[in-house]
C-alpha cells in the first residue's frame, strides 16, 4: 500500500500555485519484505535511538539510554539488513566514543586530554548526525 502526500506545485506563467495528491512509496526498506507499518516502527525508532544519542552529547543519561536501546535491537535483529547496520554503526560510535573519553579523561593532566576530549565530541556529535542523514535518505550509516 502507498501513502499520499500534498505536493505544492509551483505556479507556471500566470497560474497561481496548486496543490495535487501524488503517490509516495517508502524511501527505503530498514527491513526488505516488512510491511509499511513494521517499516516505519523500524524509522521511527532508528530516528528516536539518534535522537537520544544526540541528547546524550549534552547529558549523559540519554546516552546511557540510547545505547542500551542500540545494543539491545542489534542484538535482537538477526539477518544484517540496513536497520542492524545503522545500529552497529550506533553500537561502534558509543564504545569508542568512551574509549576516547576515558583516554582524553586520563590525558587532561598533560592538557592535551582537553582537547582529545573535544575532538571526540565533535567526531560523535558528527557520526550521530551523518548516520540519522543517512537513515533519512534511505542509505546505510557508512
Amino acid at each position: 500500500p502507498q501513502s499520499q502526500a500534498l505536493r505544492v506545485m509551483p505556479p507556471h506563467r500566470s497560474q497561481g500555485a496548486r496543490i495535487s495528491m501524488v503517490q509516495s512509496t517508502p524511501k527505503f526498506e530498514l527491513r526488505p519484505g516488512a510491511d509499511d507499518r513494521t517499516a516505519h516502527q523500524a524509522e521511527v525508532m532508528l530516528t528516536v535511538t539518534y535522537g537520544l544519542h544526540l541528547l546524550g552529547m549534552l547529558t549523559a543519561l540519554p546516552l546511557v539510554v540510547a545505547s542500551i536501546i542500540a545494543h539491545v535491537r542489534f542484538f535482537m535483529l538477526d539477518t544484517e539488513t540496513t536497520e542492524r547496520a545503522h545500529y552497529r554503526y550506533l553500537v561502534e560510535t558509543f564504545w569508542f566514543g568512551v574509549i576516547a573519553n576515558v583516554i582524553g579523561a586520563a590525558l587532561t593532566v598533560i592538557f592535551i586530554g582537553f582537547v582529545v576530549l573535544g575532538i571526540t565530541w565533535i567526531w560523535m556529535v558528527w557520526r550521530f548526525v551523518r548516520g540519522w542523514l543517512r537513515m533519512r535518505d534511505g542509505q546505510g550509516p557508512r
